[in-house]
């Protein structure tokens, strides 16, 4: 990250995740940018945590 922040210019990082994790907003594999997943929010407006 430090690096990435040091160049002048686009940068792109590659980030591995355990295939366990929940990580949002996420993209279901093979589909376009427009059926992107949210976080869910819960009954309370809240933006739920993935413990």
């Amino acid at each position: 990250m430090e690096k990435a922040r040091e160049v002048d210019g686009p940068v792109l990082i590659d980030f591995v995740v355990e295939k366990e994790d929940i990580v949002y907003p996420m993209v279901p594999a093979g589909a376009d940018l427009h059926a992107m997943i949210r976080r869910p929010v819960s009954e309370y407006g809240q933006k739920e945590v993935a413990p």
